[in-house]
């Protein structure tokens, strides 16, 4: 494998947003900047390691040597290596968009609809602002060396997950001219630009709503053209089927004192997830596309709506709502029978293990209850030693915020960090919907808590060895 860096020339500096320190003397004598200077020795150091053909490791070279690296590029103004060494490390989540309609009473994030007047709180990036994130790390990646054919070899997370409280179909952020981009421009920008491929997720749309429905058949149009591939932006197209819905729950409210009322909601829910599922039906066949099928489990000590015998019985009247829809399109009895048949498929395993008593879903239990003491353990774990939720951890993950700011999350706590890009909107408050702790982790104790890790591993990797050795040698 051949990689090669662009070399510095004298004209680099017009390339980049750094500014140029001139000083006038007899001599006429021109000075480069402070910053041009480092970027140049950071570069150097990089084409050091990757002139044969080798990719650059993060994880393995000296990162005082790669400081600079950054310099001009206007994202990562004010960030040292270390923190930018982190975001290569753990990133997986960018937060473009706040605030759901689906109000799921199991969500961890506590997500609900979010509606701001005031000019200092934002609930979405601006595309500029998402743009610079993008960009920045392509040039980035450049600089060290990154492609998408040979990527960061030290990255936790090979997909960007563009979301955090917010349904993918209700995802817009607008320009600085009022021009809505939405999700699949989104998707596009991330696999373009940073190599990514992208995570879409929805818990369906009301099918009255006519801008929703022409949206969702856009995005299977687009899906249908850019997944199922070598080349595939999506990592997964998700499509939430749970009885955990906002609709459905005041199902679950009203099954005994209403049941006329609880009917009401019912067919409504069903009657939604039926054509969330009749227009997603083009993608059955695609690799990348998922049913997120969750319930609590048969012993779980909540009501028996939200268990498993009860998911399956609505899973039962959204299958007949779907093959409704398939007969009065005019399918035709075979593409119905293929159809149902990957529905059925999809459908028959249910995840119970996957959900946990973290945000909302805390109220369907009692203090008492498993579920409830072993999300307030993580917690307290959590608390006792904050670095874990990012060190060491497979659920461990940055975000960035749509202002810029990064929090490290295991997904059952959100810590604050000291790092944060540099976006138009870094000023601004954003209007998030899952809790944040108080407590701010550094860069410098996570990766005073990684090396630590790191160096553990080796003492018992080399303790294994020389037991295996010692082992051998008593055999002689």
């Amino acid at each position: 494998m051949d990689i090669r860096i662009d070399k510095i020339n004298n004209n680099y500096h017009n390339s980049t947003s750094i500014r140029q320190t001139t000083f006038t003397s007899q001599k006429e004598e021109f000075t480069p900047s402070k910053q041009l200077e480092q970027l140049k020795k950071a570069q150097q150091y990089v084409d050091s390691i990757t002139h044969k053909g080798k990719i650059l490791n993060l994880d393995k070279c000296n990162l005082k040597k790669l400081e600079g690296i950054q310099n001009g590029i206007k994202v990562f103004e004010g960030l040292n290596i270390e923190q930018i060494y982190l975001l290569y490390k753990h990133l997986a989540i960018v937060a473009t968009s706040h605030g759901c309609t689906n109000g799921c009473v199991h969500c961890f994030v506590d997500a609900k609809p979010i509606r701001t007047s005031d000019p200092s709180h934002i609930k979405a990036m601006s595309w500029e602002d998402f743009e610079q994130i993008t960009k920045g790390f392509a040039e980035l990646d450049k600089r060290l060396g990154f492609t998408k054919k040979h990527k960061n070899p030290i990255s936790n997370r090979p997909i960007i997950v563009p979301f955090i409280d917010a349904d993918s179909m209700e995802i817009t952020i607008k320009d600085k001219h009022g021009v809505e981009h939405d999700m699949m421009e989104i998707v596009h920008k991330i696999n373009t630009d940073m190599h990514r491929s992208v995570l879409f997720d929805t818990a369906g749309w009301t099918p009255k709503n006519t801008k929703l429905q022409q949206r969702a058949e856009k995005y299977v149009q687009y899906m249908l053209s850019h997944s199922g591939t070598a080349k595939s932006e999506f990592v997964g197209i998700n499509l939430s089927l749970n009885p955990f819905h906002k609709i459905n729950s005041k199902y679950v409210e009203y099954i005994k004192s209403d049941p006329v009322k609880a009917q009401k909601f019912r067919n409504i829910y069903t009657d939604r997830m039926a054509n969330a599922f009749y227009t997603f039906t083009p993608l059955f066949g695609k690799k990348e596309f998922r049913f997120l099928n969750r319930a609590l489990p048969v012993d779980a000590n909540c009501n028996e709506n939200y268990k498993l015998e009860a998911h399956r019985q609505l899973i039962s009247e959204i299958r007949e709502k779907l093959k409704a829809r398939y007969i009065s399109s005019g399918m035709s009895e075979e593409n119905i029978r293929k159809n149902l048949e990957i529905f059925d498929e999809k459908t028959s395993q249910i995840a119970t293990h996957r959900v946990l008593a973290y945000g909302r879903m805390e109220k369907l239990f009692k203090p008492y209850d498993k579920e409830y003491i072993i999300a307030q353990k993580a917690h307290l774990k959590n608390t006792k030693n904050p670095t874990g939720v990012i060190v060491n951890n497979i659920y461990g993950q940055l975000i960035i915020d749509c202002n810029g700011k990064v929090y490290a999350s295991d997904m059952a706590d959100f810590f604050p960090t000291d790092i944060c890009l540099n976006l138009n909107n870094k000023d601004q408050i954003s209007q998030m919907s899952f809790p944040i702790r108080d407590r701010i982790l550094t860069t410098k104790e996570i990766i005073k808590e990684s090396k630590k890790i790191h160096f553990k591993k080796i003492a018992n990797q080399t303790l294994q060895y020389l037991r295996k050795l010692i082992y051998r040698l008593k055999k002689f």
